[in-house]
C-alpha cells in the first residue's frame, strides 16, 4: 500500500467512521481540501531534519490554514475574529503554523480565484505582516470598530446572530434532545 494512503489510513483510524468517509469524500474534491484533511503529512513530510524545528516551542493550532480563521462570540458576548480549531493542538516549534498558514495560501489559489503567482505575493505579504506585528511585542486584537473588508464583514453579521439560530442551524431536536446535522 502506498506510504501516503496508509498515512491517513493510519491519522483517521480511531475516528468515527461516518465522519471519516465524510471527510474523505471532501478531500477528493480539490487539493485544497486533501491539504486541510492532511496536516498529518504535512508536518511528517515537512518537519524532519527541517531548520524551522529549531523556533521555540509555544502551542499551535497544529493545522492552522485559511478556513482555520473565523469570528465566533465569546462567553462575554462580545464578537472576535481569530483562529478557531483547535482539535490538532500540540506543543511544536512556532513556525509550524506559520508555514502550513503561508502554503495554504498557495495552494488554495485556485478556490480563491486568483493566479498562483498572485498567491505567492499573498503569502509573502501574510508573512512581512506576521513578521512586522511580531516586532510590536504587543498583541493586538481585531476589533469591529477598527475592522474592515472582509473582516468587518464577518464581525458584523456575527453581532447579528442570536445563539438559538445558530444552534438550530447546526443541530435537530429529537424526542427533547440535540443531535449535530451531519
Amino acid at each position: 500500500m502506498d506510504r501516503t494512503i496508509s498515512s491517513i489510513l493510519k491519522f483517521n483510524q480511531n475516528r468515527n467512521e461516518t465522519l471519516v468517509q465524510l471527510k474523505y469524500k471532501a478531500m477528493r474534491s480539490d487539493i485544497f481540501r486533501f491539504y486541510r484533511g492532511t496536516s498529518h503529512l504535512f508536518f511528517e513530510d515537512n518537519f524532519q531534519n527541517n531548520i524551522l524545528n529549531d523556533a521555540p516551542n509555544t502551542w499551535v493550532c497544529g493545522d492552522l490554514h485559511l478556513e482555520n480563521f473565523g469570528s465566533y462570540k465569546g462567553d462575554n458576548r462580545l464578537v472576535y475574529f481569530d483562529m478557531n480549531d483547535f482539535d490538532e493542538a500540540l506543543l511544536a516549534p512556532c513556525l509550524w503554523d506559520v508555514s502550513r498558514l503561508l502554503c495554504s495560501i498557495i495552494v488554495a489559489h485556485k478556490i480563491m480565484g486568483i493566479e498562483k503567482i498572485d498567491s505567492v505575493v499573498l503569502a509573502e505579504s501574510v508573512l512581512k505582516s506576521y513578521v512586522n506585528n511580531l516586532k510590536l511585542a504587543h498583541a493586538k486584537f481585531i476589533q469591529t470598530e477598527i475592522a474592515s473588508g472582509v473582516i468587518k464583514d464577518l464581525l458584523d453579521d456575527l453581532k447579528l446572530r442570536k445563539r438559538k439560530d445558530f444552534i438550530d442551524k447546526r443541530t435537530l431536536e429529537i424526542k427533547g434532545k440535540r443531535k449535530l446535522k451531519i
